[in-house]
């Protein structure tokens, strides 16, 4: 169960019921109507990606006002079926744009203007780049109302701030907001990976330390890690890594780490600090992180070292600075932990080798494909693409291609850039309904985005695994689900309605009522899409719902309701 932690602002007071802050660009307005409780701050860990804001609560309900933290002007609006959903961006005067996710509504003025814009241009879907002069606004006007749309997986407001000119992801504990948190992080695991001369990881090869806490003090067993020599294998470099939490609020709650530091002696060798992150840099957190042990069990594994591909802001020292081993080591490091208002924890150990070591080649030189490099392979028709740079750790070259798809590595691998992959499509089948689809271990079918290109099915990988071209002739189904084609009376002011399409996804849909284009909406994690009903609706009407999945088979839904 997550725990609230209450936020409060720098220099905080009351104004009009809204808890407000001063900061160095002026007065920043709370972005909801009620106390703000964070549920997840900026970088946490997640999925590919770190978390790009603060998520405030709102009691597990929707409909909560929704403020702008200042002066500005509405810049853009979005509405789709997954990411933020219905979002709104407002620019700053001060450089500083500010990001409202997971609306379940817009307000007026701009509710009707997107409305409009959706109904003379048919789309259910938008992007909405909007000027300066179409929708100004006050500092604590109300904008929206909070909600549950796109991958939101509770009512919630998704808050960010970004650089209005680079479009950097801005920790807002940086930026004018405090939390309430008078509590250090609390290390809790070191580890300890092996590495070869280039700083790669060498596979199965890691040893993990419990850390013992005493009052507010941090300890290893008898203050130090003795390197075992069949662990070393040889090997003359190690990366070190901590797992621990950082509590927060009057009801303390665990969040992710914001700073770390490691120093070997006096030599500051790694320094990191999530402060600012680039959209474009974000999948980097595959290789911040380790990759494997998240992916398998969860495990929030920060590493205290990095290569020198890697982009991110976070670090604030230069790459590759790990521990080098020489033999009859003796090598004290300290590990300090800092939150965003520099609560500190600290545990310092020696880290001991008694063992005389030899720099050994890289691991993988043979029977590896390296990140360094770029590669093409083809046979039998299809082919693989793999960009530099576009995995982070050597992969075991176990490239299969058959004549129907292509298998390489496994999804314990962590994918960077793209991948693209060319297959014949099967013979005697219409290709149009032909898909690439990744083949789990137990045989089932997830389909990938896949375009027809020269006669040919091309798709971009984000996981390595296995492929192979699979068909889809079945439409999609659509169900009534808040109400019954055979009642005489509807009262509602939602129609909903249950979609389903096992093989692909589905590409488009469309609400005729009476013959005529309304706003569907599509609820993608629930499998539903929805009209909210306009007072003009009532009465009996003719409804048609077409819904067509990836490969264009289509479905249709047609009924005459009665709405009171």
């Amino acid at each position: 169960m997550i725990k609230k932690i209450k936020l409060l602002f720098a220099f905080s007071c009351f104004l009009n019921g809204f808890l407000i802050s001063q900061v160095s660009t002026g007065i920043y307005h709370s972005p909801l109507g009620i106390p703000l409780e964070i549920s997840a701050t900026f970088g946490d860990l997640r999925p590919n990606h770190f978390h790009m804001g603060l998520d405030f609560k709102t009691g597990g309900v929707t409909g909560v006002n929704i403020h702008a933290i200042a002066d500005g002007y509405i810049s853009r609006v979005k509405i789709m079926p997954l990411g933020y959903g219905k979002v709104i961006y407002i620019d700053h005067p001060n450089g500083v744009t500010s990001v409202y996710a997971h609306c379940s509504s817009f307000k007026e003025p701009l509710a009707s203007y997107i409305k409009k814009y959706q109904e003379q241009n048919k789309l259910n879907e938008i992007d909405l780049k909007l000027s300066p002069t179409d929708f100004p606004v006050k500092i604590g006007q109300i904008i929206a109302l909070s909600g549950n749309s796109g991958n939101s997986t509770g009512p919630h407001l998704h808050f960010e701030l970004r650089d209005t000119k680079t479009e950097k992801g801005l920790n807002p504990l940086q930026h004018g907001f405090v939390a309430y948190d008078k509590i250090a992080p609390s290390p809790e695991k070191i580890i300890i990976y092996l590495l070869d001369k280039d700083g790669y990881l060498i596979p199965n090869s890691s040893r993990t330390y419990p850390i013992i806490k005493s009052g507010n003090s941090y300890s290893l067993k008898n203050g130090k890690i003795v390197l075992d020599p069949n662990f070393l294998a040889g090997y003359s470099s190690v990366g070190i890594a901590i797992t621990g939490k950082d509590q927060g609020g009057k009801i303390p709650s665990k969040f992710g780490l914001f700073e770390q530091i490691l120093v070997q002696e006096k030599d500051t060798l790694y320094h990191c600090r999530i402060d600012t992150i680039s959209f474009d840099h974000n999948r980097f957190i595959n290789d911040y992180c380790d990759y494997v042990q998240y992916k398998k069990n969860g495990s929030k594994i920060h590493k205290l070292f990095y290569k020198k591909d890697n982009l991110l802001d976070i670090y604030k020292t230069e790459p590759f600075q790990i521990v080098n081993l020489f033999g009859n080591d003796s090598i004290p490091l300290t590990i300090s932990l800092l939150d965003a208002n520099q609560n500190k924890s600290q545990i310092g150990f020696t880290l001991v080798n008694r063992t005389k070591t030899v720099i050994q080649k890289p691991f993988f030189e043979t029977g590896y494909l390296s990140p360094d490099s770029a590669y093409f392979f083809e046979q039998l028709g299809n082919s693989i693409s793999m960009p530099m740079h576009s995995f982070y750790e050597p992969l075991p070259n176990n490239l299969k291609i058959t004549s129907n798809g292509l298998s390489i590595g496994n999804t314990d691998i962590a994918v960077h850039d793209s991948i693209k992959i060319i297959l014949t499509p099967l013979p005697n089948i219409d290709i149009s309904k032909q898909f690439i689809a990744q083949i789990g271990a137990t045989g089932s079918k997830t389909g990938i985005t896949t375009k027809i290109i020269q006669g040919k099915l091309t798709a971009y990988l984000y996981n390595f695994g296995n492929y192979a071209v699979s068909t889809d002739k079945i439409a999609p189904t659509i169900a009534p689900d808040n109400f019954k084609i055979t009642d005489t009376l509807i009262k509602t002011k939602k129609l909903q309605w249950k979609i389903n399409d096992g093989q692909t996804s589905v590409s488009s849909y469309q609400l005729l009522i009476n013959n005529q284009w309304k706003i569907l909406e599509y609820d993608k994690k629930n499998n539903t899409i929805f009209h909210i009903v306009d007072k003009n609706e009532h009465g009996k009407k003719k409804y048609n719902i077409k819904v067509t999945d990836a490969c264009g088979n289509e479905a249709n839904w047609t009924q005459f309701l009665n709405l009171d």
